[in-house]
């Protein structure tokens, strides 16, 4: 654990694949990922992420299914819709219809 300035206490730990001993399977992808846990010393809640130093190719995602799924945007926040591609104007989606309130 890493203590910085008495502010944040970091736990974090490497995870890799490998070959389990007297296994015949086949080569394992080398992927590494480092997981982090940072605890605040305020009492608030710990938060954790985890970084990929290595690994597949990131995904790609589906136009088709994010497009069915543009009804949704309305209930995201705008720089959430963005990040996918969806914008708050239906011209993006011609299913996708939205009405004004009267």
């Amino acid at each position: 654990a890493l203590n910085f300035n008495n502010l944040y206490i970091v736990n974090f730990f490497k995870l890799n694949t490998r070959k389990a001993p007297r296994t015949n399977t086949f080569n394992f992808p080398s992927y590494k990922v480092w997981i982090f846990h940072i605890t605040p010393s305020n009492d608030n809640p710990i938060f954790s992420f985890y970084w990929c130093e290595r690994g597949a190719a990131e995904p790609q995602l589906n136009g088709e299914l994010l497009q069915q799924l543009s009804f949704l945007q309305p209930f995201m926040n705008p720089q959430s819709a963005g990040e996918i591609g969806w914008t708050h104007t239906s011209q993006n989606f011609p299913h996708h219809h939205h009405r004004e309130p009267q």
